[in-house]
């Protein structure tokens, strides 16, 4: 993000932290702590910290994804058992929301304009235009293989 921000570097997990207290400020209701809405918030969130472990090669990743799913896999069978109140407010107008999702959009597309990929995403890129134009990389015949 040197190109657009000087100077302004963020790593996954600062991206993750921030997400999680715009998410929260978004979405989770104050004013009723302890509704569903806020539970299932949450046990969506639980999520984000085992992806990063994922991300850093952690071998108590895979158990603590395994039991937030289980969880939320627990708490969409039960949906049908819980009685319906009425509709909450929305947290944001359309509005609101049409200009959270222009400036995620926008420092992600930053990101993505400003940093190189990684040398093996070129390399599996390389790869599979080499499969789509059918070039033999064996080296016996030096040349295209048509089929």
């Amino acid at each position: 993000m040197d190109g657009v921000l000087p100077g302004y570097e963020v790593d996954s997990s600062t991206w993750s932290y921030l997400s999680f207290l715009l998410i929260v400020a978004v979405y989770f209701r104050f004013t009723r702590v302890w509704s569903l809405r806020n539970l299932d918030l949450s046990l969506l969130l639980l999520l984000s910290p085992a992806l990063l472990l994922v991300r850093y090669e952690s071998a108590f990743a895979y158990p603590w994804i395994f039991s937030i799913t289980g969880l939320i896999f627990l708490r969409l069978i039960l949906d049908r058992q819980f009685t319906r109140r009425p509709l909450f407010p929305q947290n944001m107008n359309t509005a609101g929301l049409i200009w959270l999702g222009g400036a995620t959009f926008t420092f992600l597309m930053a990101i993505v304009v400003t940093f190189s990929p990684p040398e093996p995403t070129l390399e599996s890129v390389r790869r599979g235009q080499q499969l789509i134009e059918r070039e033999d990389n064996s080296g016996e015949q030096g040349g295209k293989n048509h089929r």
